[in-house]
């Protein structure tokens, strides 16, 4: 049989597939099951959070330019948005929102609180850096129950894209607060 350019554009495609889903095997082994996300080492954890908190998944809950300033009300829904089972494809699946409300309850806390946390730590940070923090209060994040009216529901916070690491820190460090 000749070979001609369509059976080698063919033979091409089936070579490019084959090597798609050996590339998807280590997601499926980072996809595992866990009960509970303490049980993810350090570096499943992270590339969860990445998934989990993506550009495209900022994008999907409202954010429109990732360097825009935007209200903390609006970087709280955005994020807490991304954070939920809504949309997540594949790649989102080992961290749920029960898993993550379960993992901050047992850290006397709750995913509201350490988004609200990671928000101030980048105002904070965007204050040192010489940009104005417009008035935000400080409260007690850690602990369950947030006056949210003291936060400063209309104050403007630095780009977003410097508050995302601040909550994949916070996250962080309330599953590894966790770890037995």
């Amino acid at each position: 049989m000749p070979v001609t350019p369509f059976s080698r554009t063919i033979a091409m495609a089936i070579v490019v597939s084959l090597g798609l889903m050996l590339m998807q095997a280590p997601l499926s082994v980072q996809a595992r099951v866990v009960a509970d996300l303490d049980e993810l080492s350090d570096d499943e954890l992270d590339e969860a959070l990445d998934d989990e908190l993506d550009d495209d998944d900022l994008e999907d809950c409202g954010l429109t330019d990732a360097n825009a300033e935007v209200t903390t009300e609006q970087m709280l829904q955005i994020v807490m948005c991304a954070l939920s089972d809504e949309g997540d494809d594949a790649a989102e699946q080992v961290i749920t929102w029960a898993k993550l409300t379960r993992e901050m309850q047992e850290t006397n806390t709750t995913v509201q609180a350490v988004v609200w946390r990671a928000i101030l730590q980048a105002d904070d940070v965007a204050s040192i850096r010489g940009r104005p923090t417009w008035g935000l209060a400080k409260v007690g994040a850690w602990g369950a129950d947030i006056d949210l009216a003291a936060v400063g529901r209309d104050g403007r916070l630095a780009p977003p894209k410097t508050v995302v690491p601040y909550v994949k820190q916070e996250v962080r460090y309330a599953v590894a607060s966790n770890r037995r």
